[in-house]
């Protein structure tokens, strides 16, 4: 599941990889998140710049201590991990997909989402089964994978009255997926949620909704963050 901190995401060409950096302790100094995902066991995944301004760095806090796994390819990447060191990142300024390899001490870039728009949220249910949210000039789509990330094509396109959206946020499952989107100008959130067997999302009521509650909410998974700063809760 990916968690937004403060909640305000076909055949690629090869590039080089980002270089990995040693995996080690980390300090307890203050770290920026960008963005985090949470495991089925617990293991939280982060986006965070440095404390020393360098290239924002993948992070991994597990057992009460952090560890950086590597540079991450862009500034404002959405990530989204099912596994312990199995997981995606998406690099928004390029929507170039990276699937993490070596327990997510490498990133390796396996596909291009540009063609379906800008991505602005990304959740897998299973190590195969995936959904990206992507905004286009006048629309929000939905594109999905069922190998893992390597091919993708487009499963719908969203009602015309979001437009363009500006946030969105996934919580995938191997039952029911949810999908609550906002198009930023202070109309409510629309909630969407894909059915066991369905073949697309369909409008859903907020009111029983767990990915509502998460929304905002200041704890994630041990972790405590306060303006955009993430601490040990």
């Amino acid at each position: 599941m990916t968690v937004l901190a403060g909640c305000a995401q076909s055949t690629t060409h090869r590039a080089p990889q980002p270089a990995g950096i040693p995996t080690s302790p980390l300090s307890s100094a203050p770290l920026s998140i960008l963005t985090s995902s949470i495991t089925p066991s617990g293991t939280v995944y982060l986006a965070a710049a440095s404390p020393s301004g360098s290239r924002p760095t993948l992070l991994r806090y597990s057992h009460g201590s952090f560890r950086q796994l590597a540079y991450l390819p862009g500034t404002s990447d959405l990530l989204d991990f099912v596994g312990d060191g199995r997981g995606w990142v998406l690099d928004r300024s390029t929507d170039r997909l990276f699937r993490a390899i070596a327990g997510g001490r490498r990133l390796e870039p396996i596909a291009s989402l540009s063609r379906f728009g800008s991505a602005i949220a990304l959740g897998f249910a299973t190590p195969q089964r995936g959904w990206a949210v992507l905004a286009e000039s006048s629309r929000t789509v939905v594109a999905t994978t069922r190998d893992g990330g390597y091919d993708w094509e487009l499963l719908q396109v969203l009602p015309s009255q979001l437009g363009p959206a500006a946030e969105a946020v996934i919580d995938p499952s191997t039952t029911s997926t949810e999908l609550l989107v906002s198009n930023g100008t202070g109309v409510p959130p629309e909630l969407f949620v894909l059915a066991p067997g369905a073949a697309r999302f369909t409008p859903t009521s907020m009111a029983s909704s767990l990915i509502a509650q998460l929304v905002g909410f200041g704890v994630i998974g041990g972790l405590q963050v306060v303006d955009g700063t993430v601490t040990v809760a």
